[in-house]
């Protein structure tokens, strides 16, 4: 009998990335629009099992693929990143 590795109950954005598939730059989008909870924990955000879940859930009851679905949308979340990325150095 082997025994079973423990779900984790959070996720780096990063391991939120891998664990679901789905781009970066579409959690980043989430995040900033209050789709998706993220906690600061110094310079990560975290985000925890049940709220990565339920934004998923909302997602595919919605019928929505969580991908970003413009050039437009890629450059104003390149821009949000920039400006986050400043207010973490200050």
């Amino acid at each position: 009998m082997t025994k079973e590795k423990p779900q984790p109950i959070s996720f780096t954005r990063g391991a939120a990335v891998e664990a679901t598939g789905v781009p970066g730059v579409t959690i980043d989008k989430a995040i900033d629009d209050g789709e998706l909870i993220a906690i600061r924990s110094g310079r990560r955000l975290i985000i925890l099992r049940e709220d990565l879940e339920a934004w998923l859930r909302r997602c595919r009851a919605k019928g929505e693929i969580p991908t970003p679905i413009s050039d437009r949308d890629r450059e104003r979340l390149a821009e949000l990143n920039r400006g986050r990325r400043r207010k973490v150095a200050a």
